[in-house]
């Protein structure tokens, strides 16, 4: 689409979110450390790909938490290759057609159990809808660290695609400063392709992702005896990755084993351009202490402490407008505070409010948009109706306010094709004009 500039002016804003303090939920039904979750709209809940135990062993049970019930449940199903060390990726694939399935949460490589060297390159997915998990048979992570396979490396989605950076092996003590993109929709045996490295060779990176921007935050590197948490800060445009990782400003403080949180800049949440920082893991001890960085300003700040401090814990944003009992919100799980033998359960989260744009234009307090069907299952009509000859956009986000559609008209009339289960924002532009409407699809 050409993309055309609007002036939006006297637009009121309503509810935005103000961060107070972290507020404590319900108590884990496990105990996992170096482990992550994601929040599955096709179920509306998170899932635990498994984890480290006290032991220093590793389970691969699947345990999910329902936000709108405050409940966990053991789903029954266990991850092929039960690993610890590892990021949660939701990616739109075509591999489960028969089950129903078109997203799945994968996991990349990991760490299998007690043993240093038991790193495994396997591409592990779990299916929520169908409750199903699986090794995928091709593409196994082509990643090195020193010729040996590592594990802790950091992973994020953009555009339905898997970037995997960094990572570390505890045998050799060789860290990689690789970059890699999977594409699941690409043909099998042909799905990563090399990119080029970040900076400086580290593992435990935290990573995120604002716009078409991937971030790689902190991290260690290794002394030939100790991990080093580091400050470095560098990211990478998607949409022109050939430039290669540039930096910015650094972390005010050394950082590791942590997890952000990243808000587009159509994100209704209150956050747009901002990523939070939520524990500040510094091996091999933890901190409380949290960040916030406003990736167009490039300054941080300082963000509300958690009341737990931990480092190797889980997190996942849950989107939504309840308002109510951390949804929507940034939440953390687990990890572990002293030592790998003490693992939390007790799970912290910061309330958001969706944010909602009012008009005061002169086109008064009617609607212009209309979407129908709203509930939908999938392919959806916008009409509108306004008294100008502009041209007018719309532009369909995400629950974590990415693009997912964009178009141009001029006729009173869009159509989208089909859309995947979930919640998104459907915004109408003009020149003088914006309206914002929730989109739900459902099964």
């Amino acid at each position: 689409m050409v993309k055309t500039r609007f002036w939006l002016i006297g637009l009121v804003l309503i509810s935005a979110a103000v961060a107070q303090t972290w507020q404590t939920g319900p108590v884990s039904g496990f105990m996992y450390t170096r482990f992550d979750g994601e929040y599955f709209p096709g179920t509306n809940k998170v899932y635990f790909l498994g984890g480290r135990l006290a032991d220093a062993s590793t389970s691969g049970v699947i345990w999910s938490y329902d936000p709108v019930a405050q409940t966990y449940a053991n789903t029954g199903a266990v991850m092929p290759k039960p690993i610890s060390n590892y990021d949660i990726c939701l990616l739109q694939d075509n591999y489960n057609l028969m089950a129903g399935d078109t997203y799945g949460l994968y996991i990349v490589g990991g760490r299998l159990g007690v043993s240093p060297n038991n790193n495994t390159d396997s591409l592990q997915i779990y299916y929520p809808r169908s409750n199903t998990a699986r090794v995928l048979p091709t593409d196994p992570f082509p990643g090195r660290a020193g010729g040996v396979i590592p594990s802790a490396m950091a992973c994020i989605v953009r555009e339905n695609k898997m970037y995997v950076y960094g990572g570390f092996n505890a045998t050799s003590y060789t860290l990689s400063n690789q970059t890699w993109v999977f594409d699941p929709l690409a043909s099998a045996g042909s799905r990563w392709t090399q990119l080029g490295n970040i900076s400086t060779v580290r593992a435990y990176i935290i990573a995120a992702a604002v716009d078409s921007f991937i971030y790689a935050i902190g991290g260690d590197t290794f002394d030939g005896t100790n991990l080093l948490p580091r400050r470095y800060c560098q990211k990478l445009n998607t949409r022109n990755a050939g430039a290669g990782w540039s930096n910015f400003t650094l972390i005010p403080k050394t950082i590791d084993e942590s997890r952000a949180y990243g808000f587009d800049s159509g994100s209704p949440y209150g956050y747009a351009q901002k990523i939070i920082i939520a524990g500040r893991g510094c091996w091999a001890a933890e901190s409380a202490e949290c960040f916030i960085y406003n990736a167009a300003s490039d300054v941080w700040s300082t963000f509300p402490s958690l009341n737990q401090a931990r480092r190797n814990h889980a997190g996942a944003f849950i989107p939504g407008s309840a308002g109510s009992n951390g949804v929507p919100g940034i939440w953390v799980w687990g990890g572990r505070q002293g030592s790998d033998s003490n693992i939390l359960t007790i799970s912290e989260f910061i309330q958001l409010t969706m944010t909602s744009i009012g008009d005061n234009l002169g086109y008064g307090k009617h609607s212009a948009m209309a979407i129908a069907p709203n509930p939908s299952r999938g392919a959806v009509t916008v009409r509108y109706s306004l008294p100008t000859r502009e041209p007018v956009a719309l532009r369909v986000f995400d629950v974590r306010g990415g693009t997912v559609a964009a178009d141009q008209s001029d006729n009173g009339c869009f159509m989208l094709k089909e859309l995947p289960v979930g919640v998104y924002l459907v915004r109408l532009e003009a020149k003088g004009y914006t309206e914002e409407q929730k989109l739900v699809v459902v099964k």
